[in-house]
């Protein structure tokens, strides 16, 4: 329960519990093709999860993606 003048972002509980939502819900769309089309598929994601010091979260994430071209040139 929020008290006067007190907003969502006051509490971190809150917060959180929005954030991890959305980002699941992301990464269930990710993994359907919904975002990249069906050429490209998701192989695998690596996740990292970390909470700042006013205790909000921060997800990196790392997507190896099929069918895509890999070109290497080196200069001589």
């Amino acid at each position: 329960m929020l008290l006067e003048g007190e907003t969502a972002y006051d509490l971190a509980v809150v917060t959180n519990k929005g954030f991890h939502s959305k980002f699941e819900f992301f990464l269930v769309n990710l993994r359907k093709d919904k975002y990249l089309g069906p050429q490209l598929k998701v192989i695998y994601v690596v996740r990292v999860l970390e909470y700042q010091q006013r205790g909000l979260p921060r997800d990196q994430i790392v997507v190896h993606l099929s069918n895509i071209p890999v070109t290497i040139k080196f200069k001589d």
